[in-house]
């Protein structure tokens, strides 16, 4: 703001989680949540699976005691919370994906009831007015969708989109990158391909490959200095990833 002045007001800083909250709440008349989202956390949506584990099909009441679905099944609950979050983030149809899953005959009894389980899940969040962090997005992305004038305002407001750590955002965030950015087509990713780490939290590599395709107009800067470590760690790196690595890094 000492730099360029008010026009530094306008900039907007934020993770895609806050950034979906933000748009949620300042467009709360075309939606059902009211003007202040209550979100859930880690520990909060843990316990919602804990303590609802047996209504939502995924434990039992055994000898006294809850105990998961499957025996060999421990440590259910961050097992369920990862599925559960993995499904909202990449958008996943439950219905489908059993009936695909029978097709195959991949899917046994205890499987279904945990992906049965989801839908319980999203319609007790629902009925209690609760969202979890996968769900914000979920739910902005539903907004602009089928509300095209807040997808217009919000196309608007954004004229300049820059988006960090590309390589580590998933299907869900990348739609709703390409359609807040239709308008003035004004976007700038950054990020390193060879450093995605968060495929468990639904991330695909996908949307950083695919980028110069969906936008056939961009630019690709190749920054090959490493200014980090020094020339005997960098060659080291280039000798062990060859052939698996494209890149050389100086």
């Amino acid at each position: 703001e000492k730099t360029i002045g008010d026009e530094a007001k306008k900039i907007h800083i934020s993770t895609i989680h806050s950034f979906c909250k933000e748009m949620l709440e300042k467009y709360f008349s075309y939606h059902n949540y009211g003007s202040s989202l209550n979100i859930l956390d880690d520990d909060d949506q843990n316990l919602v699976l804990d303590l609802k584990g047996e209504e939502f099909g995924y434990m039992i009441w055994e000898g006294g005691r809850k105990k998961p679905i499957k025996s060999f099944w421990n440590g259910i609950v961050p097992q369920v919370k990862q599925l559960y979050n993995n499904l909202t983030q990449n958008n996943i149809n439950v219905n489908e994906l059993i009936i695909e899953m029978k097709k195959n005959h991949s899917l046994e009894e205890w499987q279904e009831k945990v992906l049965l389980g989801y839908k319980k899940y999203r319609d007790y969040l629902e009925g209690e007015r609760l969202f979890d962090f996968s769900l914000l997005q979920t739910n902005f992305y539903k907004l602009i969708t089928e509300k095209e004038e807040v997808l217009n305002r919000v196309k608007d407001d954004f004229e300049f989109i820059l988006i960090d750590e590309y390589q580590d955002t998933s299907p869900i965030q990348d739609d709703i990158f390409k359609l807040i950015s239709q308008k003035h087509k004004n976007i700038f990713v950054v990020g390193d391909e060879n450093q995605s780490i968060y495929g468990f939290r639904g991330a695909s590599i996908k949307n950083f490959k695919s980028f110069l395709t969906v936008f056939p107009k961009a630019n690709s800067y190749f920054l090959d200095v490493n200014f980090r470590s020094t020339e005997t760690i960098v060659n080291f790196s280039n000798q062990i990833f060859e052939g698996e690595v494209k890149k050389v890094l100086k």
